[in-house]
């Protein structure tokens, strides 16, 4: 794994600790479960927003922690590149 990889997977991993930490702060509830009322929060907002069944409203709402991880990783490898742009590993 190169070093883009890496700067990529941690960039992921902030992006989406990020999301869940400002859904998960909106709610009186301990760190640990600020993961589960994120996902229970977009999952709601589907089912009661756009009037969804409630697994497809589960699955658009894993659909987007995908999607906000593979953004973060997108950007982490193109920060990476610009910042170290000679370096081919």
């Amino acid at each position: 794994m190169n070093k883009k990889h890496i700067a990529g997977l941690i960039a992921a991993f902030v992006t989406l600790l990020g999301f869940i930490a400002a859904i998960g702060m909106s709610v009186p509830s301990v760190v640990y479960l600020w993961p589960v009322e994120a996902l229970n929060g977009i999952a709601f907002a589907f089912a009661w927003g756009l009037g969804v069944p409630t697994w497809l409203a589960y699955v658009l709402a894993l659909v987007i922690f995908l999607a906000i991880a593979c953004i973060g990783y997108a950007a982490g490898r193109k920060v990476y590149s610009l910042l170290c742009p000679d370096r081919q590993s």
